[in-house]
C-alpha cells in the first residue's frame, strides 16, 4: 500500500509543481488530467469505473473550453502541439471507454453507449475547426 501512495504521489508531482511555480487555466487542467490518472494507474484497488476519473479533465482539454494559454499563438509548433493533445484527450477518452463495455453490455446499455460514442468523437471531430480527431486540427474554431 505504501508503494502504491508512493508512485501516485510521484506521477502526480511534476505537474502539481509545474503548476505552483507558473499557474494558469490549461495548466490546471494538465494538472487534474495528469493526478487523475496517478491515481487511476498507482492506486492499490482499482475498479473498471474508475477510468472515469481522469476523463473529465480529458474531455475539457479535448474540447478547449479554455482559452489557450498565454504566449505566441501564431506560433504552428504550439498549435500542433495542442492539435495533438485535444487528439489523445478525445481517443483516449473512447479508449478507457470501451475498457468499461463488458460492464455496459451487462447492464443492457450496450447501444447506448455505441451512439454515445459515435457522438462525442463526431463532436471531437468538429471542435477544432479542422478536426480534432486527427492529427490535422487547430485547437479552437477559427484558429
Amino acid at each position: 500500500m505504501r508503494v502504491a501512495l508512493a508512485a501516485t504521489v510521484a506521477a502526480a508531482l511534476p505537474s502539481m509543481a509545474q503548476q505552483v511555480a507558473a499557474p494558469s487555466a490549461h495548466g490546471f487542467l494538465l494538472a487534474c488530467a495528469n493526478s487523475a490518472a496517478a491515481v487511476f494507474l498507482f492506486s492499490f484497488q482499482v475498479h473498471e469505473k474508475s477510468v472515469l476519473l481522469p476523463l473529465m479533465p480529458a474531455t475539457l482539454l479535448s474540447f478547449a473550453l479554455l482559452p489557450p494559454p498565454p504566449g505566441p499563438a501564431s506560433s504552428s509548433r504550439a498549435g500542433s502541439s495542442r492539435a495533438l493533445l485535444a487528439a489523445l484527450a478525445v481517443w483516449g477518452s473512447v479508449v478507457a471507454c470501451f475498457g468499461m463495455f463488458p460492464l455496459l453490455e451487462r447492464d443492457g446499455v450496450a447501444a447506448a453507449y455505441a451512439a454515445c460514442i459515435v457522438a462525442y468523437v463526431a463532436r471531437g471531430r468538429g471542435a477544432g475547426g479542422r478536426g480534432v480527431g486527427g492529427l490535422g486540427g487547430g485547437w479552437r474554431r477559427g484558429e
